[in-house]
């Protein structure tokens, strides 16, 4: 005796974003609407019979606009658009206009900047968040030297350096 199933794929899911999963979800609403039982909808969705009764209660109440991604959940950001343009303008100004003896930012600078310009208190890692999304990365300055001189280097590469090189053609050398 052959046995006659449709056996549906799992849901092609390559990853877990609300627009994927909202699609997933509006999949089985024309299923909703014929009438078509819940474990046969979630073996053609490829999900569990538990997760099509949540979306068939939501269809009940809701229709088919219930099924679709709600809004970001959470804590609104702290900071608006314009006032991050404005943090972005002070970090790239340097530290030392912002006050400090050196041009080195650190998270807490940063979180200090923020306090004293908007008033928002941001914790440390929430600062290293912020600034990663405004597109600022770490970066470890390079350490020289406080005596270091430019100009004498300069002129170390310009005049001494060639004439050494030209010296130092003979043999055994």
């Amino acid at each position: 005796m052959i046995c006659r199933y449709l056996v549906m794929a799992r849901w092609n899911q390559k990853r877990r974003d609300a627009e994927t999963l909202e699609e997933r979800r509006l999949s089985a609403a024309p299923l909703f609407r014929k009438g078509v039982s819940d474990s046969d909808i979630a073996r053609r969705v490829g999900v569990t019979p538990q997760a099509v009764h949540r979306w068939h209660l939501l269809f009940e109440r809701g229709g088919a606009d219930a099924l679709k991604k709600s809004s970001h959940t959470g804590r609104p950001p702290a900071l608006t658009e314009p006032q991050k343009k404005k943090l972005a303008k002070l970090l790239l100004a340097g530290a030392v206009a912002s006050g400090y003896p050196t041009d080195l930012w650190t998270t807490e600078r940063v979180r200090g900047v923020v306090r004293r310009k908007f008033g928002m208190t941001y914790t440390t890692v929430g600062v290293w968040k912020l600034l990663h999304k405004m597109g600022f990365s770490w970066q470890r300055p390079k350490r020289r030297a406080r005596e270091r001189d430019e100009k004498v280097i300069a002129t170390w590469l310009t005049d001494t350096w060639p004439n050494l090189k030209k010296r130092g053609t003979g043999e055994g050398r």
